[in-house]
């Protein structure tokens, strides 16, 4: 294992890196893998609580923005794989929202201008205000993927314990 401050080895018994003097980590448990998140993602479909790591999170997205954009242009089939991916997503995002101390109910103003946009005719709208919706939607989109991306709290919060540094040695009870 390697010290995450200065990169140098620790031994073997040793509690503090040879180098910097920092503590081994204890604590500190792999990242999902994608086939995992893909699992996760369906199996935890009903459960908006609790906590879910960037790693879940952010293999989730890949996979489900990928499909859509091979799939998504066909029709039916798009309509379908938006149907079948909607509440894991919404569960997952949820998880990851509590993961930072945030309520899930902080991604209904992104969901909801995404689902107007889909739904109101561009052509019909006055250039003002579809500039005017764009903005707000990238605006929300920014703030967004700065919450997903930042790292969880590495304690106990509103919502659990953290995924990441469980209190238990039992690896899987947040998964």
């Amino acid at each position: 294992m390697y010290c995450t401050n200065c990169g140098q080895q620790f031994e073997e018994d040793s509690s503090f890196c040879p180098s910097c003097g920092k503590s081994k980590p204890t604590d500190i448990f792999p990242q999902v893998s994608f086939f995992k998140a893909l699992e996760l993602g369906y199996r935890r479909a009903p459960d908006f609580r609790g906590r879910s790591r960037r790693s879940e999170y952010w293999w989730w997205v890949l996979f489900t923005t990928s499909i859509n954009i091979l799939l998504g242009w066909i029709p039916i089939i798009g309509i379908l794989i938006t149907l079948l991916l909607l509440i894991p997503t919404i569960s997952l995002t949820t998880r990851r929202l509590h993961d930072i101390n945030l309520s899930g109910w902080w991604q209904a103003p992104i969901q909801g201008l995404g689902i107007t946009v889909l739904l109101l005719p561009q052509s019909s709208l006055p250039d003002l205000l579809s500039l005017i919706l764009t903005l707000m939607i990238l605006g929300c989109l920014c703030i967004f993927i700065y919450w997903t991306a930042k790292d969880g709290d590495k304690n106990p919060n509103n919502y659990g314990d953290s995924p990441k540094f469980p209190k238990t040695k039992d690896i899987n009870q947040n998964i």
